[in-house]
Parts: structure tokens; sequence; C-alpha cells
């Protein structure tokens, strides 16, 4: 469940295979409701109908969890995983979730922001972990003079050298 959770907060597609008890026996003991603790965690629910549908199920599942951004609980009933079926592969390419485009007067209105600023600051998150993303970053801290400081997700892909610090408009401390 935290996992799922911390998928979902951090909008990371993911795919969970969870295995399930046999369809015909509802009455089992280890029997739970999967979609509602799916749901419950904030992930999408995926039911796998058949052995024969399941490469298909599958498939839409990934691509559930690329357009949304988000984790994805595929059930497998396990009377199902134990069938055989010839395998059909299904080609296609995930499509990630669409970027959002900024209104041009609110980007103006933030660039003035920074330019007016005493003492800015970049602060980089998990989006910055690209390396063409690190280097925007790095860079824009550059040309503002800024120090950068990270989010825990995003501390890994930033690393500086702490005595580039000296050569920034504001250094820090």
């Amino acid at each position: 469940m935290t996992a799922l959770v911390e998928a979902q907060r951090g909008r990371v597609p993911l795919l969970v295979l969870a295995g399930d008890t046999p369809m015909s026996k509802r009455d089992h003991i280890q029997d739970i409701d999967q979609r509602a603790i799916a749901v419950a965690a904030g992930a999408h629910f995926h039911q796998v109908r058949s052995a024969a549908s399941a490469v298909a199920d599958i498939a839409e599942a990934v691509r559930l969890a690329w357009s949304q951004s988000a984790p994805v609980v595929v059930n497998v009933p396990i009377d199902i995983e134990w069938e055989t079926v010839d395998y059909q592969p299904i080609f296609g390419t995930p499509t990630p979730a669409s970027m959002v485009s900024a209104d041009q007067e609110a980007v103006e209105e933030a660039v003035g922001v920074i330019a007016s600023s005493d003492r800015p600051l970049v602060l980089a998150g998990r989006g910055a972990r690209s390396g063409d993303a690190r280097a925007a970053v790095l860079q824009l801290a550059e040309r503002i003079g800024a120090p950068v400081a990270t989010t825990l997700r995003g501390k890994e892909p930033i690393h500086r050298d702490p005595r580039e610090y000296r050569n920034l408009r504001h250094p820090v401390g």
C-alpha cells in the first residue's frame, strides 16, 4: 500500500501484477477486494479477463500507466496464471502524459520576479533527473547567480561542487 500511495503521489507510471484467488471461488479464505485496495491507494485497477486476453489486458494497463503517469494494479486470478495460450505480441509505444504549456504572460511575470530578486534560489525536484533537465537547471542557476537546492527526490541528479558557489552573485551562507 505504501509503495502504491507513493507512486500515485509521485505520478510514477508503475505496473503491479497482483495474483488473486481463483475466479470460481469467491468464498476463498484468502479472497480480498483487490480493486478496493488499489483505489484506496489512489492507483488504477485493471482486471485480466482470461488467459487468452492476458497480453492485451496487460498492454492496456501499461498504456494506462504511461498516459496517466500513475500506478496500475493488474489483477491476475490464479486459475488464469496456469493456463497455457499461444503468445501473440502486441506492438505499440506507450504515450507519455501530455505536457502542460505555460501562459506567456505568467512566464514573463515570473522572469520579472526572478530578475528583481535579491537572493534567488533554484529548487530542483524529481523532474531534473534527465541529463538535459539537469543541464538546464544548472544553466539557469548560473545565469541568475543562484545556488541550487534539491528536494529529496531531486537530490541525486544535481551534484554541484560547493566551491562553485563562490562564483555566484549570492553565495550560500
